[in-house]
């Protein structure tokens, strides 16, 4: 894997087909017929993407409500992101 680095002012656009849905206790993101069960962290992560927020508001919003340390935020957006950009659902723009 590449090391890509992404400015803190960097937004993030979702694509409209993606769709995040509540089934039982699980909360999941459809594409077409695929799904895709997240956690909470990366749930957060989520309808930060969909509001278009900032990378560097995001990593602070995952730090408050989950209360992280910066750093470990700083992981966990980053792997969400990059997980839901390999996956198309997000784009990066300055």
């Amino acid at each position: 894997m590449d090391t890509v680095s992404v400015s803190s002012r960097a937004r993030v656009r979702t694509d409209f087909r993606v769709r995040r849905r509540h089934y039982n206790w699980a909360t999941m993101l459809l594409f077409h017929n695929d799904w895709y069960e997240i956690d909470r962290v990366t749930d957060t992560v989520w309808l930060a993407c969909e509001e278009g927020l900032t990378v560097g508001d995001i990593v602070r919003r995952v730090a408050q409500r989950h209360r992280l340390p910066l750093a470990d935020s700083v992981a966990a957006v980053s792997f969400a992101l990059g997980h839901f950009h390999s996956l198309g659902f997000v784009e990066l723009s300055e």
